[in-house]
């Protein structure tokens, strides 16, 4: 049987989170109280998002010297190396940018690594917003819908795994036949009776691939 790998980015693949890093260095006071109305489901990523952008005090270099901080897991590429070699496929699911993932991924030779998320963008006034392409009309919760990316793109025939840390995750989780969840995740799993492996780093899920 084929296997299908979905994995999270931030948090996951990359060993920080690149939203937070960027709202935390760039943000004024008040991103604390729309992050916590993210994490419980009373704003939608897109709604969340845009609020956030009201309070940033950089531009677009001053986020990427921020994204050159942002190191990947260290047995990332080996788990990649690992998949392709056994024929099976893997996708990067993301509510974080575009902007950052695609920066991550070329440094690290890995541009060819098929992802779906969020666009960042930046207006004439040099402001930016958010674009979400991979949402839903039914359900404005996530920017990148994971569940209809998921159902999109896995194959009835192939066993689907998924790879995640937090919020964001939580409705993949309950579409797949395997998860390895850590940090918010792992509880998230635990709250809805889904079986989840836990780990720390792609070094643990190495042996299951």
């Amino acid at each position: 049987m084929n296997r299908t790998f979905f994995v999270d980015f931030d948090g996951t693949i990359a060993e920080k989170d690149t939203c937070m890093l960027m709202i935390e260095r760039c943000a004024r006071d008040g991103w604390q109280e729309i992050n916590e109305k993210w994490e419980q489901g009373e704003l939608s990523t897109k709604d969340a998002a845009q609020k956030t952008f009201n309070l940033l005090d950089c531009n677009l270099q001053d986020i990427m010297d921020l994204v050159n901080e942002v190191k990947l897991d260290p047995k990332f590429k080996k788990f990649v190396d690992k998949v392709e070699n056994q024929g099976d496929k893997l996708y990067i699911l993301s509510d974080g940018y575009d902007l950052f993932i695609r920066e991550i991924l070329a440094r690290e030779g890995l541009s060819y690594l098929p992802y779906y998320s969020n666009e960042l963008q930046i207006n004439g006034n040099g402001n930016f917003y958010i674009n979400t392409p991979h949402s839903v009309n039914y359900c404005e919760l996530c920017g990148t819908c994971k569940t209809e990316l998921i159902r999109k793109l896995a194959s009835n025939q192939d066993e689907t795994i998924y790879i995640g840390d937090g919020s964001s995750d939580r409705c993949a989780i309950s579409c797949v036949d395997k998860v390895f969840a850590k940090d918010k995740l792992y509880k998230i799993a635990i709250d809805k009776n889904i079986d989840a492996v836990k780990f720390s780093s792609f070094k643990e899920i190495l042996p299951y691939v």
